[in-house]
């Protein structure tokens, strides 16, 4: 019997619905395939609704988040006029973000399980983050290489499903590279528009239209001004953001707030005691070597390839990063805003695969390949073991019919230091 294409279709769904896990794999192995955006979809919904914090930690963002909720679900009498009171409050308590309040005000009308206000969280992240994927793959014209397959892996885990218990910051990520994804892919400016609405995500993010903005502007006939905007970025760091606070406060006092409070001294006391955790070798070795890779590329390329680069349709897509890279390294030293790197690396990884693809860089990256794929490789491992923490392992063997039957209550890395310790 030949199955025909939709009858196909419709087997590697129910498949997707038999096995998650391994449908998911599947997925990333057939990356180039249409349906494979997808299964990952639908299993990074799976992972949400089987989201399991860590019991061996008591201070992760997704333990916060449960405990915000259970503040919705426990309140009898939060209705609609007292959750809107929440973004008219005092300025330490009002938010200023809208998406993740909305999102748990509506789903504490439908469950009290956290698990279901996760799985709402990989139904709205899953699509961004499997059309990243999909443009990712669509606009590099990706074909498993063994020279091109770690800067595609080391891309896709900047912003990893897993990520999702950081929901504000890991949604407003993704939306934003999908945005410019989009842009690349069409050449609309609308795309480079609708960034706007990463600020009803995270309000950090105003450091991302800000980025944005001066990208939309900016001549970009030539390349030099923008190598030398990176070298002079890395001799510079920790501008006033703090005067910025001030200069946003005087339309918004929940933005002053906010961002007093990120670049003040007791949260950068808090930052240094939690960064005094990460004594792995490995783990600081990670951001090293993305930052050794980078440095090296921008070096290489601006000596023997501007030319070739100058004269590519692509040169774009290294400009941006230029500017998002040269624009993070000035604040870097200002705690939190160093996130800002991830959506750095992805576009500059994210021109490396197109570079590759069409000839511009593709020499270097060979010559390069004994060198940066050994840091590649261990970062990569970091993220997976990152991921971890939150992944139980009963993902491997469960459906979703299995779902309303069972309650995972242990991490992969809980069950590996049971038996080890």
């Amino acid at each position: 019997m030949i199955l025909t294409p939709d009858r196909k279709n419709s087997s590697i769904y129910i498949i997707a619905l038999i096995m998650p896990f391994w449908a998911f794999v599947n997925a990333l192995r057939n990356v180039n395939l249409p349906h494979s955006k997808n299964v990952i979809w639908l299993f990074v919904i799976f992972y949400g609704l089987n989201f399991t914090p860590s019991i061996r930690e008591d201070d992760a963002d997704g333990l916060r988040r449960i405990e915000h909720y259970e503040l919705y679900t426990s309140d009898r009498f939060m209705n609609w006029d007292k959750f809107l009171q929440k973004f008219n409050g005092p300025v330490e308590d009002s938010y200023t973000d809208f998406m993740e309040p909305l999102l748990m005000y509506f789903s504490s009308k439908v469950s009290s399980d956290f698990h279901f206000l996760f799985g709402l969280y990989g139904l709205i992240g899953g699509y961004f983050f499997s059309r990243i994927i999909d443009l990712l793959v669509r606009l590099s014209n990706f074909k498993y290489d063994k020279y091109i397959l770690p800067y595609f892996t080391a891309a896709l885990l900047f912003v990893p499903f897993w990520h999702i218990q950081g929901f504000r910051f890991w949604l407003a990520t993704i939306y934003f590279l999908w945005c410019i994804l989009k842009y690349f892919e069409t050449r609309k400016i609308i795309f480079l528009l609708l960034t706007l609405f990463t600020l009803t995500i995270h309000f950090s993010y105003t450091f991302g239209i800000i980025m944005i903005v001066f990208f939309a502007f900016v001549p970009k006939n030539n390349l030099l001004p923008f190598y030398l905007m990176y070298f002079v970025s890395l001799l510079i760091s920790n501008i006033d953001v703090l005067s910025i606070g001030n200069f946003i406060g005087q339309f918004s006092s929940g933005y002053e707030y906010k961002v007093q409070g990120y670049a003040g001294e007791a949260y950068k006391e808090v930052v240094n005691e939690l960064s005094q955790f990460e004594s792995n070798w490995y783990v600081d070795f990670r951001e090293i070597g993305i930052k050794l890779i980078t440095n090296t590329f921008i070096l290489i390329s601006f000596f023997y390839y501007r030319k070739k680069i100058s004269l590519s349709s692509h040169k774009e897509i290294l400009i941006l990063s230029l500017i998002m890279l040269s624009l993070t390294n000035v604040v870097s030293n200002v705690p939190s805003m160093g996130r800002f790197y991830t959506p750095s690396y992805f576009i500059l990884f994210y021109f490396i695969l197109v570079a590759f693809k069409w000839k511009i860089i593709d020499s270097f990256l060979k010559k390069m390949h004994f060198l940066f794929m050994p840091i590649l490789f261990i970062y990569s491992l970091v993220e997976l073991r990152i991921g971890c923490d939150n992944f139980p392992i009963s993902n491997f063997f469960t459906n979703w019919f299995l779902i309303p039957f069972y309650t995972p209550v242990s991490t992969i890395i809980d069950n590996i230091k049971d038996l080890i310790l």
